[in-house]
């Protein structure tokens, strides 16, 4: 404290006030060194701190000591150690490359880092994690796949979508590239209309849900879709027991406007039809079942500069039931054929036009 003379006749004691520390920051954005894509959910630490990536790729990392170097590591990519010194803005394209690697066990004492790191890591489902789970018919599956983790488990008999530790399969909220979905099955239950093929990222949280996301009970899976490459075209055809699917992606406008296409269709229709065809001649019957479900996702990902990106997202996606049965009636005179069939169709289809720009170097 220091004494602070006011008049002849008033003397001031002036507290000393401690100054409050530099806090010092990075910030960036994380990107797949190939497609240029956005990594959602990639870790970036400097030893004492660390921060992950939001739903755009983006980060800010603050310390209370001057920042000489982060580490980038996300799962699937090779980890990678980044020099801040002569980067005077602070602000990041940091890209990753993809590196596949084996499984690894390690063994050490735990912390409460590791803790805390572990449950972020929770929330986030990568495709290799669906990738690794055993899969029906040969045809991964996201429904699947999360009936696998902790706390979640199927309808009766594999049917009616996702219970969330007790709740109902209507009580979780499922949003695709910012939509809610109300109904995300196919087959009652049985499939779920997402391609794994054309998914980027899955956000799972099953309690402390952001106010984002409003007031769902059980669950939120919050799914985004590939952007596509900005550098170099890809393409895929792949056929299975359940269905056949056909993908491509790349540049329509090189590092500046990127197109993502991806179907899918069940091929299982003619052996349907003849099974319940023999089954119905088997019961002095005549007639025969049809049903079939496909899925498509499009999108356009343009990159106006460094700040500003737009997204325009499609799905559509179709279940088709029919049954029918020729009927004979004989009588004395005459007979008459007639005709019973039942059809249903249920179907999902979306759109989605997104905005992004980056306002400061630490506001996203």
């Amino acid at each position: 404290m220091k004494l602070v003379v006011i008049n002849s006749e008033q003397i001031a004691i002036e507290p000393d006030i401690p100054q409050e520390p530099n806090e010092y920051y990075v910030s960036g954005r994380v990107e797949d060194s190939a497609s240029q894509e956005l990594i959602i959910g990639a870790i970036v630490s400097n030893g004492g701190n660390w921060t992950m990536t939001n739903d755009y790729g983006y980060f800010v990392l603050k310390s209370k000591h001057k920042l000489d170097q982060i580490e980038v590591f996300q799962l699937g990519y090779a980890a990678k150690l980044v020099s801040l010194k002569g980067n005077p803005s602070n602000f990041l394209t940091i890209r990753l490359s993809n590196q596949s690697i084996l499984p690894t066990i390690i063994v050490s004492q735990s912390s409460d880092r590791n803790s805390e790191m572990k449950e972020w890591n929770e929330g986030i489902v990568s495709t290799r994690f669906i990738a690794a789970v055993p899969t029906a018919f040969g045809d991964r599956d996201v429904q699947r796949s999360l009936q696998s983790v902790a706390g979640i488990s199927g309808g009766a008999d594999g049917f009616g979508g996702l219970n969330v530790r007790g709740g109902g399969y209507d009580q979780n909220l499922i949003m695709l590239d910012d939509v809610p979905l109300y109904y995300s099955n196919h087959a009652l239950g049985l499939f779920s209309i997402f391609n794994p093929d054309a998914i980027r990222n899955i956000q799972f949280v099953k309690d402390n849900f952001a106010a984002k996301y409003g007031g769902k009970l059980s669950s939120v899976i919050d799914i985004h879709s590939k952007d596509g490459s900005f550098n170099t075209w890809n393409a895929m055809l792949s056929t299975g027991l359940l269905s056949s699917k056909i993908q491509f992606d790349g540049p329509l406008m090189t590092e500046k406007l990127a197109c993502f296409f991806s179907a899918r269709r069940t091929m299982i229709d003619p052996f349907i039809k003849s099974l319940t065809k023999y089954f119905k001649e088997q019961g002095g019957k005549e007639g025969e079942t049809k049903y079939y479900f496909y899925d498509l996702n499009a999108k356009l990902s343009y990159l106006i500069n460094s700040k500003s990106r737009v997204y325009l997202s499609y799905y559509t996606g179709k279940d088709f039931f029919n049954d029918q049965e020729l009927l004979y009636t004989e009588n004395d005179n005459n007979s008459t054929v007639s005709r019973n069939f039942d059809q249903l169709e249920w179907r999902n289809q979306i759109a989605s036009l997104r905005y992004h720009y980056s306002f400061t170097k630490s506001v996203f």
